[in-house]
Order: structure tokens, then C-alpha cells, then sequence
């Protein structure tokens, strides 16, 4: 089992395996198969429903080797219907996708293994503009729709939204340095509100009452203030 998600109604669960296999979508209850999803070309290493539950977000990740002849991976952010398993869109990212979150009702900001942040609008279907300002963090630079956190900081590694939604905390990490930090960014004004260099860090979540965040590094677990004042 390499990744799985749980439906928002609770009755249903999508599973992937560590192989280049379909996702398959289950009866909680009863275990049954209901139906699978075309497979990617990797390992799919996340998954998340829609805050609807009518579609479900797959992301696999995957080095580009060769050329045409060559193999060729998926580096895929897909979106199914879950209805049907119909596949409705299919976009590869410049690098890896390793993260996704819904941010509101439609817009799915996906993370990836380079560093990018992108949005997605899911009932367009379309790439949705977004513009996240990042100053003076090192390695990074900002453009339409996306901010970049490369070198140093490596991969966005977790993402979660505030309680009231208007805000969107992220954790980046670099294996290989060892190093890595969490930054706060304000939706509506795409402004960063925080940014705090740490240790290399695998995964952040905010708690129910909004007041915490709870970081895992490669050691432990950390509790932080979560308000974006402190």
C-alpha cells in the first residue's frame, strides 16, 4: 500500500498500491471493489477526494528518461470523476507532484517534489492564476500561478489550510541538506505572512481549533502556535 484517502461521507476509500497499478476505490463496509481508475505510469504517492466527493485527485511522480524510445514516466496530477472513473484531466507538472490540498470548494493547490505550487480550478478543469509572493526566501522566486521553492529548500513536503480557510501553511525539506522550513500564506492577497527556516520537516497539520500546528521532522514531533500573528 503505498497511498490511500477516505471519501467525505466516510463510506467509500481509494487505495494505490507501490507498483504502476490502478487505483481502486472500496466499501468501507464491505470491502468490495467498486471500481478502479486507469493506472499511472508510477507509483501513486497521494491521493485526496473533492470536498464533494465527486471526484478524486491522483498524483505520481517520476524521473523523464530518454528521449520518444525512451521511458517515459508521469510526473501526473490526475482528476477522476468518481462516478464513473472517467479520467478528466490529466496535466504533467514540471517535477514531481508530492502534495495536494482543496483550498476552498474548486481550487486544488498541488505541491511538488521541485518546489512549485500550482492551482487547479476542478470545475473548469483549467489552471487557475494564483499569485504567491515570496520575498527574500532563499532559493525561491514567485510568478503567475505558482512560487517556486528550490536549491536549498527542496520539496514541499506538507500542506494544510487554517481553520477559517484564508490561509495555507507549508513545509518544504532537502533530503540530502538536511534542511528545511514552514511558511504561512495569506489566499486572498498571496502575500507570505511567515516564513521560519528548520531542520528537515516530512508533514504539517493543523489542529481542529486552529490554534496549533503540528510539524513532523525526521526525529520527531512539534507543536508550533498556529496564528498567523505569532
Amino acid at each position: 500500500l503505498e497511498g490511500y484517502t477516505v471519501s467525505p461521507d466516510g463510506t467509500t476509500v481509494a487505495v494505490s498500491g507501490r507498483g504502476p497499478d490502478p487505483v481502486v476505490l472500496l466499501e468501507v463496509e464491505s470491502s468490495e471493489v467498486i471500481r478502479t481508475f486507469d493506472p499511472h505510469r508510477d507509483p501513486v504517492k497521494w491521493l485526496t477526494f473533492s470536498p464533494n466527493g465527486r471526484q478524486l485527485i491522483t498524483l505520481s511522480g517520476g524521473t523523464m528518461k530518454g528521449s520518444v524510445m525512451g521511458s517515459q514516466r508521469d510526473n501526473a496530477v490526475r482528476i477522476f470523476a468518481v462516478e464513473d472513473g472517467a479520467l478528466l484531466l490529466r496535466d504533467v507538472a514540471a517535477s514531481r507532484p508530492s502534495r495536494a490540498i482543496f483550498v476552498d470548494s474548486r481550487t486544488l493547490v498541488v505541491g511538488t517534489n521541485g518546489g512549485s505550487m500550482f492551482c487547479y480550478d476542478t470545475t473548469s478543469l483549467e489552471p487557475k492564476t494564483r499569485t504567491f509572493r515570496a520575498e527574500d526566501i532563499e532559493g525561491s522566486k514567485s510568478g503567475d500561478g505558482f512560487i517556486a521553492i528550490r536549491a536549498v529548500l527542496g520539496s514541499i513536503t506538507g500542506l494544510a489550510l487554517s481553520e477559517d480557510g484564508k490561509f495555507l501553511w507549508t513545509c518544504v525539506g532537502d533530503v540530502s541538506l538536511n534542511k528545511g522550513g514552514f511558511a504561512l500564506w495569506d489566499l486572498e492577497s498571496g502575500d507570505r505572512l511567515r516564513w521560519q527556516p528548520f531542520e528537515l520537516m516530512w508533514d504539517v497539520t493543523v489542529s481542529p481549533d486552529g490554534e496549533y500546528l503540528l510539524i513532523r521532522t525526521e526525529d520527531d514531533a512539534q507543536v508550533w502556535i498556529a496564528r498567523p500573528g505569532d
